[in-house]
Order: structure tokens, then C-alpha cells, then sequence
């Protein structure tokens, strides 16, 4: 099933693919790249475009854009001093972390917000309601949706490594933080917390996801598809 949910058969309308989960794992991008064979048009939100420029099939960049309609500043207080709170089960290196956090911040006398939360309206509101929000990526190759939701939402974002995306505004560090070892989590959370340096970033952070809206990248995809496909 899963081998053949993207071969399409027959004529119809063209078919524009695009990926943003290919650097996951070599498997992801195989696949990734096997699917998009049988396109017209390639996008691309981070990868490298020559991974699949290799196609012979026009590929261009397409950045990603935020759910604005829930991934915004809900003008919540600010009650929570450090989250990570996850919508994915079975992850052990989250356990990890969560435990780890947990204890930093109770010895720290911080409050702390962790946990799994199902319902995406819940946690837009837990987002909203942190001063600062732990990210931990699967791979420093993938960027995953957390990276852009947090800032969407008012909030510090502290993340593990990412890639670099060539004409990305976002690898810009004046808009988030990074870490990577627990030492350096724990220090850049005290660093952060003083003298509220969190809010600066923060701010940062949110206007910087103005240039990320759904009504933006819809402009781009039309300009896109009008000078690649003359549609």
C-alpha cells in the first residue's frame, strides 16, 4: 500500500509535489524522491534542490508556512515558565528530556509544563501561556512544525540543531535559541529567564512569522506554478 499511495496513472491535471521531511532518514528521501519522479513540478521546504534537481524536473524552493489561524498570540499571560510538551507518543528521548526538565526546574523553583497533549486547540493555548518552549528534532537535518509554531505563538523557542536552509530568514539566532547538551539547555534557560531576555526573542521570533502566513506562500505557489508550468 504504502509503495504505491503516491503513482499516478493515466492522464489529468498536472501534479506539483512537494516535501519537507525528506532529510529524515535516507529511507524518507528515497521515497521522497521516488514520488516526486512522477510529478511536473517539484517544491522543496528545506531540503537541498539539488537531491532533487537529479530528476530532470523543475524544482524550486517553497518555505514553510504556519497554521495562523491556530498558531498565533492569543494575548494569554505568560504563567509558565519553561514547556515541552509533546503530541507524539513512544518517543524515549523525549521521556528523557521530560525528565530532565522536570527536575531542572523544580530545583530551580520554575514552573514547568511537559507532558502529551492530543488536542491541537490545547496546544496552541499551552504555546501561548510559555515563556519559553523546548524543541527536540529527530534528526539536525529535519526541521520539524514545532520550529515555526512556537514563534507563531508568542513564545522564546529553545531548540536542539537544525539544518541551515540557503535564503531562509528564519536560521537567523536573533530569532531563537539553540542548545545541546543538558548543561547547555540549563544554562541557556537561566540566561533566559534573567532580566526577562526571553521577551526579546520572542519578539523576534513573532515578527519574523509574519513572513510565514498561508496567504503569503499562496502568492508565491501561484507566481511559481505560472513561471514553471505557464498556468
Amino acid at each position: 500500500e504504502d509503495e504505491t499511495r503516491c503513482t499516478f496513472i493515466g492522464d489529468g491535471p498536472p501534479v506539483v509535489f512537494m516535501t519537507w521531511d525528506g532529510t529524515l532518514s535516507q529511507a524518507h528521501y528515497l521515497e521522497k524522491r521516488r514520488q516526486a519522479s512522477t510529478s511536473v513540478l517539484i517544491l522543496v521546504e528545506h531540503d537541498h534542490l539539488d537531491r532533487y534537481r537529479c530528476l530532470g524536473i523543475p524544482t524550486r524552493r517553497l518555505l514553510f508556512a504556519v497554521n495562523d489561524r491556530l498558531f498565533r498570540d492569543y494575548g494569554l499571560e505568560k504563567t509558565v515558565d519553561v514547556s515541552f510538551n509533546s503530541r507524539l507518543r513512544h518517543r524515549p528521548d523525549r521521556a528523557v528530556l521530560d525528565a530532565f526538565l522536570h527536575e531542572f526546574c523544580a530545583a530551580a523553583g520554575l514552573k514547568y509544563g511537559g507532558g502529551f497533549i492530543d488536542h491541537l486547540g490545547a496546544y496552541a493555548q499551552a504555546l501561548n501561556q510559555s515563556k519559553i518552549v523546548i524543541n527536540l528534532s529527530k534528526s539536525p537535518y529535519n526541521r520539524n512544525f514545532r520550529f515555526f509554531d512556537v514563534m507563531a505563538s508568542r513564545a522564546c523557542l529553545l531548540s536542539s540543531p537544525l539544518p541551515y536552509v540557503e535564503g531562509d530568514p528564519a536560521d537567523s539566532s536573533t530569532h531563537w535559541r539553540t542548545y545541546e547538551t543538558p548543561a547547555q539547555l540549563a544554562g541557556q534557560i537561566m540566561n533566559l529567564l534573567s532580566h526577562d531576555r526571553w521577551q526579546e526573542i520572542t519578539d523576534a521570533g513573532h515578527d519574523l512569522m509574519k513572513q510565514y502566513t498561508w496567504a503569503i506562500r499562496a502568492a508565491e505557489l501561484r507566481q511559481i506554478i505560472r513561471e514553471e508550468l505557464g498556468l
